[in-house]
């Protein structure tokens, strides 16, 4: 059923998994998009960016969940249906065609609706009294003047007869954006479409398609990798990591106001800092107390463990001495319009950009202004993972096997006399392989140098002093990362065994399973 709403799309619980995968390309996607918006998807490869635009295009279907165009379920519609066209990276320009024939290439073959008329000009119905429809090709002429409106707006009027062979790589991009954009869709989505461009023209590219989305007024839905592609052009940036959206705001609020960690060190370049909230609006981190704003303060626990931010050019570079911090300058590299250094703090890092010249080596002092740092919540205070239930009713994640009640995993389920886990009702739970959540908080591990002590095994990749313990990370060969807290002091690159108390591993079934 159709229903009236200010939002052209709406992706509500969207979920998608591929055949033959035990992981979801996308997660619990929730989004809604104003008519006329320039949205951007941002985030690293594989994070599910390219499936959502497909499914919203209709190339891809949703495991579940729904989609919404004004209103209208589509999700199952195919996309021939659907009043959208998609711009890819490779283009897919005809290339034995000319530049005229391959953006009417579309329109030759659409056919609109019209009236039958007699020869007299009235109406013709049919035997319910409705006036009767044929279907009918496009005229020339019509076609005509869509393919040279769509060439001015791509800039390339003059350009009809050209083969696609001889122009240029921008060129070729505008011509697979007018061919889009002649059929005038409701929604244009773009896929990366600037990817095979060099940087000069990629970003002359980046100001035309913002003044394309502003001429034509119809919503773009942009998908990059890119964040100055993001920053440049967007009205809303959603960034997205593993399948899941970190957050969604305007490209000033997200620099500014970066949610957590991720979106931080995705979104510019920014140092990033473990630290403990102290007393009197202060913050602890980089072994040093640094005011903070007090609208920040107000939303956190004293002694409660944060993230904190900073970026470059808010670090302000004093003589040693006279700021809240020394530092000592590593590195300097020259930028054009400023200077950016590599300054040690102790073993930690902060980037600092001035246009101040300074010689490597000399002791610098550092302060930040109150309201330039970004204090965020620690995203988890426990490590996740991916897994399933194995056939011995154990569980398996970070390829290792543990002990594990899985009865508590299915209400009022239990093992029969053939060790067949059932229902309330006696019906067999078919569990083997069913995907799973699962989270070991910090405490529940520990490591040690006995490296028969546990089946787990890694090197010590990161080891961060926060005032009364160590936070490290422990990689696996397998690259599974293990987060924990301890007194002792270790050495990166360390190799040791992990071990997990299982009484504290939490458990849960993967969406999507029954």
């Amino acid at each position: 059923m159709e229903k009236e709403t200010n939002y052209i799309i709406e992706l509500n619980n969207v979920f998608k998994m591929y055949e033959n995968s035990e992981f979801y390309a996308v997660e619990n996607f929730n989004l809604k998009v104003k008519k006329g918006e320039f949205v951007t998807f941002l985030g690293p490869s594989g994070c599910g960016k390219t499936t959502t635009l497909r499914m919203i295009a209709g190339f891809e279907l949703p495991t579940s969940g729904e989609i919404l165009l004004n209103g209208r379920d589509i999700s199952l519609l195919p996309p021939h249906k659907r009043p959208i066209n998609t711009v890819f990276q490779r283009y897919a320009l005809f290339q034995h065609l000319n530049v005229y024939d391959n953006i009417a290439f579309g329109l030759k073959l659409k056919k609109i609706p019209c009236e039958v008329l007699d020869k007299d000009g009235n109406k013709v119905l049919d035997k319910n009294g409705n006036p009767k429809i044929k279907y009918k090709h496009l005229d020339k002429q019509v076609i005509h003047e869509k393919v040279s409106n769509a060439l001015k707006i791509v800039d390339l009027e003059g350009f009809e007869k050209r083969p696609i062979s001889t122009l240029s790589g921008g060129q070729q991009q505008r011509i697979a954006i007018a061919r889009a954009i002649v059929n005038e869709p409701e929604i244009l989505l773009l896929d990366e479409p600037l990817g095979a461009l060099d940087l000069k023209m990629r970003k002359e590219m980046q100001l035309e398609l913002k003044a394309m989305h502003k001429q034509l007024g119809i919503t773009f839905i942009y998908v990059t990798h890119d964040q100055e592609e993001a920053l440049t052009m967007s009205d809303t940036i959603v960034v997205m990591n593993d399948g899941n959206i970190q957050q969604i705001g305007d490209p000033k609020g997200i620099y500014d106001e970066p949610i957590n960690s991720f979106v931080a060190d995705f979104i510019g370049e920014s140092s990033i800092y473990t630290g403990t909230m102290a007393k009197d609006n202060k913050v602890r981190f980089l072994g040093a107390y640094f005011d903070a704003d007090p609208v920040d303060f107000g939303k956190f626990q004293v002694n409660e463990k944060v993230d904190v931010v900073i970026r470059p050019e808010d670090v302000i570079l004093s003589e040693g001495g006279k700021g809240t911090i020394d530092g000592v300058i590593a590195s300097r590299i020259f930028k054009g319009m400023h200077y950016e250094y590599i300054v040690m703090i102790g073993k930690n890092e902060l980037i600092v950009q001035s246009t101040k010249y300074l010689e490597e080596g000399i002791t610098v002092g550092l302060s930040v202004d109150p309201v330039n740092i970004q204090i965020m919540k620690k995203p988890y205070t426990s490590n996740f993972y991916d897994g399933f239930i194995t056939k011995n009713h154990q569980i398996e994640f970070a390829n290792a096997d543990f002990d594990f009640d899985i009865t508590s995993l299915f209400p009022n389920s239990s093992f029969n006399e053939n060790d067949e886990l059932v229902d309330e009702n006696g019906r067999v739970i078919h569990y083997e392989n069913m995907a799973i959540n699962v989270e070991v908080p910090f405490e529940a591990i520990q490591i040690s140098d006995d490296l028969d002590a546990s089946e787990i095994k890694g090197n010590i990749i990161s080891m961060i002093y926060l005032g009364d313990h160590y936070e490290i990370i422990v990689r696996t060969p397998e690259e599974e990362d293990f987060m924990l807290n301890s007194e002792w002091l270790w050495n990166e690159e360390d190799t040791v065994s992990v071990i997990i108390d299982k009484s504290q591993i939490k458990v849960s079934l993967k969406g999507g399973n029954k």
